[in-house]
């Protein structure tokens, strides 16, 4: 009769009804009796398209929140607060590659801990090859220099524990950026750019209101009642360019912004589309927006590596020394310009984000604002009898409500993740088993708002939360900067030896800025006098919906409009 039925059916009927009927075969074996049978592996995310692709690049944060719920057990129930849901790794389909992701603090800990069994190594090569990196050179980059090797060089300053290039190069970086004469040089140079452009001395950033002035020229300007000038911009656009051009001098001194004045545009647009690059998002009409910014920056770079070493004065020890030993390995010029691309934007993808966060928050709160320029004013003292300088070890140690925001902003703001690849089949929580040569992501933002360690209010901006402690427990606030569930800068071998650099820049910025100017939430955008009868602007969203490698900026369209007046008599 079955039959009879179908032979009955148009040809096209019969064919969606087997096709419906493999689909749905598929799905149940994939998603329901698969997992029955092998209770061990790690629970796929469901989905009907073979993989998550379009999901991931759509809103990367909210298929990791719809995995935490896929991996919850049938008989674990999901509460409307999220605090029901377990942890254990689950796994996504992402351009033919399964990636298992853990957000249980127990196993990120365990994964960074355990370097011989979770390597970063091999997600390095990808990282580089992405950048530009020849196989050539990438082979070379990796030997180990051994007596006899091309690259052996005896008593090598740049390399003195013959460790492969790359190695080498992150224990350069270590000593550049870690505590020291190193990062202090880097530091200084960081804020002297930073006290330079909001000085109005300089006409090389161009940071312009809603109108599209330059608000340095005083085109869009006006006087407040005191005589100081007053200026309408944007938060985002003020931090992000006068950050990176600060960032690029620490790192380069001014030889790149020599080369082409406009390097922090094209970093900013290269940051704002390079994870692209890193995934290799399929280009489907030709070029993509990444291409062109990098290859406007690697024009810069090539010609900055063509300068001879004694004309390269004013560059920071760590790229001076980069240079040095990947000469000394005999890596070609275009695979050395991708390497310094690649350190410069990871030098820079940061620092800005969290310096707008912080600011933007302390602008929708008149009373945060203050108590902040309480701190920030008295790390400025003078020398000598001259005129008042920032201390800024002074501010770092001494500034616990400036340390609390920033330290909550980095964590709700860090959309990043770390990856380590298994050498061996490894059983993490709830006894599922990651195998050998399997692909780990550790997403930031699920161990962030944990609401198990941070509260029903984990995901809200709280500024006193480093002060005041754990509320569940006698924790003090330095144990929860140390929580296993506070990730802001990685962990393991892959700790951010820059961690405390970071620090400087974004306090420092904020104090300089502080210091500089009267900073307040404007009233209506595009008018620096009409202040009545205006809504207040709403506090921007999070962009969550792009894949990133630390802090994200806002959603396009929702910046901060702030309105600045210059402080007389300081």
């Amino acid at each position: 009769m079955l039959r009879d039925l179908f032979q009955a059916w148009p040809r096209w009927a019969t064919d969606v009804f087997y096709t419906v009927c493999t689909i749905v075969g598929w799905r149940l074996w994939m998603f329901t009796i698969k997992p029955w049978l092998r209770p061990d592996e790690p629970r796929d995310v469901p989905y009907w398209i073979p993989c998550h692709t379009i999901s991931f690049f759509r809103d990367y944060v909210q298929l990791i929140e719809d995995g935490l719920h896929a991996s919850t057990s049938a008989d674990f129930k999901c509460e409307s607060n999220l605090t029901g849901r377990k942890r254990e790794p689950f796994s996504i389909q992402l351009l033919g590659k399964k990636l298992y992701i853990c957000t249980d603090p127990r196993d990120v800990s365990t994964i960074f801990d355990d370097t011989v069994t979770f390597g970063f190594d091999d997600h390095l090569s990808n990282l580089l090859t992405s950048f530009g990196i020849s196989k050539a050179a990438l082979k070379r980059a990796w030997h180990v220099p051994k007596p006899g090797d091309w690259c052996f060089a005896a008593d090598n300053p740049v390399n003195p524990k013959q460790k492969s290039l790359i190695h080498a190069v992150e224990d350069i970086f270590t000593q550049q950026l870690l505590p020291g004469d190193h990062m202090d040089v880097w530091a200084a140079k960081f804020l002297a750019s930073v006290t330079d452009s909001l000085s109005g001395s300089t006409d090389d950033i161009r940071l312009c209101t809603t109108g599209g002035d330059c608000v340095w020229c005083g085109g869009c300007g006006g006087s407040d009642q005191q005589g100081g000038l007053q200026r309408q911009v944007s938060l985002y656009r003020l931090v992000s360019s006068v950050s990176v051009q600060a960032t690029c001098r620490g790192m380069f001194g001014s030889h790149l912004l020599d080369i082409d004045s406009q390097v922090v545009e094209y970093m900013l647009d290269f940051n704002e589309h390079a994870w692209m690059m890193v995934f290799q998002y399929p280009s489907t009409w030709g070029k993509l927006p990444v291409d062109e910014p990098r290859e406007r920056l690697m024009k810069i770079i090539r010609r900055f590596v063509a300068v001879p070493e004694e004309r390269r004065a004013g560059a920071s020890w760590a790229i001076t020394s980069m240079l040095k030993g990947m000469e000394i390995v005999g890596m070609d010029t275009e695979s050395r310009a991708a390497m310094l691309l690649m350190v410069f934007w990871a030098s820079v993808s940061n620092e800005h984000n969290s310096c707008f966060w912080l600011l933007a928050h302390l602008v929708h709160d008149e009373a945060l604002l203050a108590l902040v320029r309480q701190e920030t004013d008295a790390a400025w003292r003078a020398v000598d009898g001259g005129e008042p300088e920032l201390d800024i070890k002074y501010l770092c140690a001494n500034a616990p409500n400036l340390g609390s925001i920033f330290n909550e902003v980095l964590r709700l703001n860090n959309t990043a993740a770390a990856v380590r690849v298994a050498t061996k089949r490894t059983v993490l929580s709830g006894g599922k088993a990651v195998p050998k040569g399997g692909m780990l992501v550790l997403p930031f933002r699920p161990l962030h708002t944990n609401e198990m360690v941070w509260g029903d209010d984990a995901r809200r901006f709280k500024p006193t939360r480093f002060l005041d402690g754990n509320m569940n427990s006698s924790k003090t606030k330095d144990t929860m900067a140390r929580n296993p569930s506070f990730r802001p800068f990685g962990g393991g071998a892959t700790y951010c030896p820059g961690r405390t650099l970071a620090k400087h820049e974004v306090f420092g910025f904020t104090a300089i800025l502080l210091r500089r100017f009267d900073i307040r939430l404007a009233q209506t955008r595009g008018s620096l006098n009409s202040v009545s009868g205006n809504v207040k602007q709403p506090f921007p969203q999070l962009n969550s919906t792009t894949p990133s490698f630390g802090l994200n900026g806002p959603i396009k369209g929702q910046d901060v409009i702030v309105d600045i007046v210059e402080r007389l008599g300081v």
